[in-house]
């Protein structure tokens, strides 16, 4: 692929990509919460492999 196909790929969902960001739905605060009740060690993050002891 020479430099000028590639800048055509590159730049062929600039307009699409735009209209998504205007219009897509931010996540609402409740369901972040919620789906962030049931996770596992919450607040609390091991960061050496392996069981913690």
């Amino acid at each position: 692929m020479d430099h000028n196909e590639r800048a055509v790929h590159a730049s062929s969902f600039g307009a699409a990509a735009v209209a998504h960001a205007e219009h897509r739905p931010d996540y609402a605060r409740a369901a972040v919460a919620w789906a962030l009740e049931a996770a596992p060690a919450r607040g609390c993050w091991t960061w050496a492999p392996g069981p913690a002891s």
